[in-house]
């Protein structure tokens, strides 16, 4: 059994989530950096397929747009590449062993890994075989296999061609591979099995589990770049002058995030994930933006129409994160630099006439909203800012754009304002994309996106009709509202089958106008090299495959836990 075996199954996993006690995880060493567990390979593969990507894959009218797809060859041709059909063949052998529980962990400082998989002794002989003879075809690698019983058990361990100490070990006990680079783990492993025997769960949803702890990994990873590229050395005469990425990571915040976790869960007709943030406080740099305030869920914008696809209630704390930024840009560079990036950055907030911090921050509350509007050939999103001081904000905003002044000139013909609707729009038009931006502050809120859809806003106020506030009384908001807790500081949904209908109908658009050829590789490596656009079926067929999801994030004592729900379609 092969370390690659796992990053293949793994690689896109490593994201993070503390594991609760389970019957082979549990047994990995306490101190690994990185962490993670699949409950059950073949149910995971199993309920993947009922996924709505799953079952728009295995369609008969989107397998048609493939052509003769072959996975093995198209796998052999780019990603292994590198190794005999033979040697494929059994590595592919091997990966099939593995259908229960399997995990792995990885310790950065002693660069140390494990694993535990569940697998019959019948496969874990064959590869021993299997193994021994992908050796004999790899001289380069060339490694030998030596034999020896600890506590009645087997262990092999495995010896590259010229190391002196075995490279690593595994061995075979209840069931269970066991394999690392630690010898010591591998045979207290050995011996913790045949005290307390593994107990299988039975009925456990199919799930992905993982961990890491993100500031020993930053850590790592900052000492090795600065190592590497010769930086932050006593004997260096400029060393005071580097920028260093440790200093980097550190002083934007992302030291400060402890441990990353996630949980996916996969359910009959939904998937189901928990992330979970350990935070170190005082928040950081970036951190500083946060705002865990609950957000009510009675919060209502005046216009939130039939036509959202997507909805997100949350807060950013601007003013906190201006006024962190001094700090922060002090402990990331060298003092000279440092002084020239503040200086610049004070001294246009004085040539604009505007401070952005007293005079628009300051007059701005944490609560943001942003909706996604189904405004065909494509989504528009409006972003609301609900206000402190809206008449100090009005000022400050005709100060800014006042014309003559250094904003107004350098935007030129491109920008103009207006009233409308009781209210003054200042717009910036782009004549490349024929779009514009455009924001005015108005019945409690800054409001900014396209002209079109900031107008929306405006006839939507003035009009009071309750079509306006449609999606509040609509199927996906009442759910919304039911998953989220009354202390999350941040909800969302969005109808998923809606969005991915406009964006290929957008590709479909998009790609008809730029007479793209008949047959195009869906990937530059070309992963579908029969992939035929002109046979895929139709964005509102594609569309059914999928449904809806909700999502809300709330403060815990050591961080931030956040859920989102996504649902099948009913095709």
């Amino acid at each position: 059994m092969k370390l690659k075996i796992l990053t293949v199954l793994m690689g896109v996993w490593l994201m993070t989530y503390s594991v609760e006690a389970s019957s082979r995880a549990s047994l990995l060493p306490r101190d690994a950096d990185v962490l993670v567990r699949i409950s059950n390979v073949s149910k995971l593969i199993d309920a993947m397929k009922t996924t709505s990507f799953g079952k728009l894959w295995k369609d008969p009218a989107f397998q048609a747009a493939l052509g003769e797809y072959d996975i093995e060859k198209t796998l052999k041709q780019n990603i292994f590449s590198d190794i005999s059909e033979e040697e494929y063949h059994m590595f592919k052998e091997e990966v099939e062993m593995l259908k229960g529980e399997v995990a792995f962990s990885y310790n950065a400082a002693k660069e140390e890994y494990a694993i535990v998989a569940a697998i019959s002794e019948e496969d874990f002989k064959r590869s021993i075989v299997l193994d021994a003879k992908v050796y004999e075809l790899n001289d380069e690698r060339k490694t030998t296999v030596r034999k020896s019983v600890y506590q009645g058990v087997e262990i092999y361990a495995h010896y590259s061609k010229d190391d002196v100490e075995a490279r690593s070990w595994q061995a075979f006990i209840d069931n269970t591979v066991l394999e690392s680079s630690s010898e010591e783990w591998l045979k207290q492993t050995v011996t913790k099995i045949k005290s307390s025997p593994i107990q299988s769960k039975k009925d456990e949803v199919p799930s992905v589990i993982a961990r890491a702890k993100t500031a020993k990994l930053i850590e790592k990873w900052t000492e090795s770049i600065e190592e590497d590229y010769g930086i932050n050395q006593p004997d260096q005469a400029n060393a005071a002058q580097e920028v260093l990425p440790s200093k980097v990571f550190a002083a934007v915040g992302l030291n400060n995030i402890k441990e990353l976790t996630l949980v996916i869960k996969f359910n009959a007709d939904n998937m189901v994930m928990d992330t979970n943030l350990v935070i170190e406080k005082p928040f950081k740099g970036l951190f500083n933006i946060l705002d865990l305030t609950p957000s009510s869920l009675s919060t209502q914008i005046p216009y939130a129409p039939i036509g959202t696809i997507s909805y997100e209630v949350s807060r950013l704390n601007l003013m906190k994160l201006w006024q962190s930024i001094p700090e922060t840009i002090t402990q990331a560079v060298p003092e000279n630099i440092a002084q020239q990036i503040n200086s610049q950055i004070f001294g246009m907030s004085a040539m604009v006439g505007v401070d952005p911090g007293r005079d628009i921050f300051a007059n701005l509350d944490t609560q943001f909203i942003v909706t996604s509007i189904d405004s065909s050939p494509e989504p528009e999103n409006i972003y609301y800012i609900r206000t402190k001081n809206e008449t100090a904000l009005k000022s400050s905003l005709q100060r800014l754009f006042i014309e003559g002044g250094m904003i107004r000139s350098s935007l030129g013909e491109n920008f103009k304002e207006e009233d409308f609707r009781d209210a003054h729009i200042y717009e910036l038009g782009s004549p490349q994309t024929n779009s514009t931006f455009a924001l005015t502050a108005t019945s409690g809120y800054m409001v900014m996106g396209s002209g079109k859809m900031v107008r929306q806003y405006l006839r939507a106020i003035a009009s009071n009709n309750p079509a306006n506030k449609a999606f509040y009384n609509s199927r996906i908001f009442s759910e919304l509202r039911k998953e989220t807790p009354t202390q999350a500081y941040a909800y969302s949904a969005m109808d998923v089958g809606k969005y991915v209908k406009l964006f290929l109908m957008m590709t479909e658009k998009n790609a008809s106008g730029m007479k793209l050829a008949r047959k195009i590789p869906m990937a530059e490596n070309n992963l579908f090299p029969e992939f035929d656009k002109s046979k895929l079926p139709s964005a509102a067929y594609m569309s059914k495959f999928f449904g809806y999801s909700l999502g809300y994030s709330i403060p815990t004592d050591k961080g931030i836990k956040s859920r989102s729900i996504v649902y099948y379609g009913k095709q």
